[in-house]
């Protein structure tokens, strides 16, 4: 079976007779083991490592070790002078990315939370980006989209003191997932003011924490280092806004069709969908 050390506990992704047919049993797929030598965790695919080192490794009831790759370090100084040479495939880091997504936040294309990872939401901001600046759209940060994002000057993180209101609450450690249960809440608030500060600055309480190490956040007074969503933001009046169903995303344009604002949206569900059509606004 596929083995790492990289965990304390296990769960059988596959067994012999999954892959190369009946064999002697191992363990059940999806099987809880305890053990010092856990077993890679995978959801919904095998990733495969070598063929014929897997195939090997499942013949012989053997393991193959997959190192841990060392978590990126992340830090203010780093974000702020990543540089647009660093916008290569081979060089995209996590840093990189981080002033990447808030280049394009303050441009009012959201790539939905600011974390540094290079996920499907960033790549629909950064094509968002492309299509309005007549570039490939590829949806990577490579050399074409930094030359742009880097004509701005402007600090990516800044420092914000934690204020009254934000430690002031009321918190809800625990909120329902459901609509129904929630409806009964008396206020729909956060679990805490790291959340709080992570939604006011459209980043991830991950990555406050990360910049923020060994800093009390639910302090007023604390000054601490966030996204710097503020400052260079673009002015434009929208004149037309599009909401598209299928790409889940929310487009506003200027009087010259010129792309104004790009957010991502939730749009209907599947018991409450949202209707389809053209409305017209006299004034929002």
């Amino acid at each position: 079976m596929l083995t790492s050390q990289c965990t304390e506990q296990a769960i059988v992704i596959a067994s012999v007779s999954d892959v190369v047919g009946p064999a002697t049993k191992l363990y059940a797929r999806g099987q809880i083991i305890e053990s010092g030598e856990a077993i890679v965790r995978i959801v919904g695919s095998l990733h495969i490592i070598s063929a014929a080192v897997l195939g090997l490794a499942l013949l012989g009831g053997g393991s193959v070790h997959a190192p841990c790759a060392p978590p990126q370090s992340l830090s203010a100084a780093a974000i702020n002078q990543a540089a647009c040479s660093d916008a290569t495939a081979l060089r995209m880091t996590k840093a990189a990315m981080v002033k990447g997504e808030a280049l394009l936040d303050r441009l009012d294309l959201s790539p939905g939370i600011v974390d540094g990872k290079a996920d499907e939401n960033a790549g629909k901001a950064i094509v968002a980006f492309q299509r309005s600046r007549g570039l490939t759209m590829s949806g990577k940060l490579d050399q074409a989209p930094w030359d742009k994002l880097c004509v701005s000057t402007s600090l990516v993180l800044i420092a914000y003191t934690v204020t009254e209101d934000d430690v002031r609450g009321p918190f809800m450690r625990k909120i329902p997932r459901d609509f129904d249960h929630m409806a009964h809440l008396h206020a729909l608030s956060y679990r805490s003011a790291a959340q709080l500060l992570a939604e006011k600055f459209h980043t991830s309480e991950e990555l406050i924490k990360q910049l923020d190490p060994r800093k009390t956040l639910d302090r007023a007074g604390t000054v601490i280092t966030v996204p710097n969503g503020v400052d260079a933001r673009p002015e434009g009046q929208v004149f037309r806004i599009e909401v598209d169903k299928p790409a889940k995303v929310v487009r506003a344009f200027g009087r010259n069709v010129e792309l104004v604002a790009f957010y991502l949206a939730s749009i209907g569900s599947t018991e409450k969908p949202a209707p389809s059509g053209t409305t017209e606004f006299g004034r929002l």
